[in-house]
């Protein structure tokens, strides 16, 4: 014991490069780049893998396997099941380009919804696959004189004034527009509405409508003048819930969150843009001093109003079945009225993101710290 004790004594603590009360020296790189890694970065990533992808898809497309082989793949038919809404995420900081490769939409507050037109009926379905509404439409696929297309836009869905606000086009007539950039989707989307005034006329779709939402440049200028307008909607129309943000040159990623579709309440504009809106976009502004705090104001507001109505649902559903089911004839307008009162009390139905807490921790920490 004394030879042991002795031998210890000769030991001592440094503080070298590895030493174990320091953190370790790779410590620091740990998940580095997700962590401080910007939305610029990841754009231009994302766009270098989009035109790999495409490429690949373009490819395929031209069967050069099947010619050189000598033996044809059976083709496959596009299924109205795959597709899915695209996702944005919160802007949290200026695109270098924002003037030159970036257009922006007001969005009115409702319900975001997948327009789905195939086997003579047109569909609304919500975030979770729900239907929302079925009725019969002037789109390609939507009625039953042309029940062998298939159209897919993406859109909101305002029920009190049974209004479609169209965002953006998937599909149209069978013609897959999903890897094409959003310039040339929102294009054609444009033309659309131009060959077709049928779509606004409330009796060519069963007392429901189309409306295209206008895009704006993103100059100083132009969105100034666009944010200065309140209401923000011709005719008063619904109020406005945000401002989406396409870059030009972004496929649709069906199911993802993606860096190329930002998004911004209506008074976060003036923070991270620098230009002035009406009085009345700032409606709602939580305190805080940063863009930041409004994000994280927004997120765990969101968070509160997403648990409260799914206790809500439960308890609702618990009370259906006591009672035998609920009436079958309840009338139109009520509906409309509770498809109105779910979108307010959860605002994931809306375009706002959701579950995106780590994407706004990682971007905002290496970005507005210094705000």
């Amino acid at each position: 014991m004394e030879e042991l004790l002795e031998n210890l004594s000769s030991v001592s603590v440094t503080y070298s490069h590895n030493s174990v009360v320091k953190p370790h020296p790779k410590y620091s790189e740990f998940k580095r780049r997700s962590k401080e890694e910007s939305q610029e970065v990841r754009r231009q990533e994302l766009l270098k893998e989009q035109k790999r992808r495409r490429s690949e898809r373009f490819d395929a497309s031209r069967d050069l396997e099947a010619i050189f082989s000598k033996t044809r793949r059976p083709h496959r038919s596009i299924a109205k099941d795959k597709y899915k809404m695209m996702h944005s995420e919160w802007l949290v900081d200026v695109p270098t380009d924002m003037s030159s490769k970036w257009k922006m939409l007001l969005c009115p507050e409702g319900k975001h919804v997948l327009v789905i037109a195939v086997h003579g009926r047109t569909k609304l379905m919500d975030r979770r696959r729900q239907e929302v509404r079925s009725f019969s439409s002037v789109l390609p696929g939507g009625s039953p004189e042309c029940p062998h297309e298939l159209t897919v836009l993406d859109g909101i869905w305002v029920a009190r004034e049974k209004t479609l606000y169209v965002l953006d086009m998937l599909c149209w007539a069978h013609h897959d527009v999903v890897d094409c950039e959003a310039e040339f989707r929102l294009f054609w989307l444009e033309c659309k509405f131009k060959e077709m005034p049928e779509m606004a006329d409330r009796e060519a779709n069963q007392g429901l409508r189309f409306r295209r939402l206008e895009t704006h440049p993103c100059e100083p200028g132009t969105v100034e003048a666009a944010m200065s307008r309140f209401p923000p909607f011709p005719g008063g129309g619904p109020t406005l819930d945000g401002v989406l943000f396409y870059h030009l040159e972004a496929g649709y990623a069906m199911g993802r969150t993606t860096p190329l579709v930002g998004w911004l309440k209506g008074y976060m504009v003036p923070d991270l843009l620098g230009v002035p809106v009406a009085a009345g976009h700032l409606g709602g502004r939580p305190p805080g001093l940063s863009l930041r705090d409004h994000i994280q104001a927004e997120e765990k507001l969101m968070h509160r109003r997403r648990q409260r109505n799914r206790k809500e649902r439960v308890r609702a559903d618990k009370m259906e079945c006591e009672q035998g089911g609920a009436s079958a004839d309840a009338s139109e307008d009520a509906m409309d009225q509770q498809e109105d009162a779910v979108t307010e009390k959860d605002p994931s139905q809306s375009c706002q993101p959701t579950g995106v807490d780590s994407i706004v921790e990682s971007a905002v920490s290496s970005q507005l710290m210094t705000s």
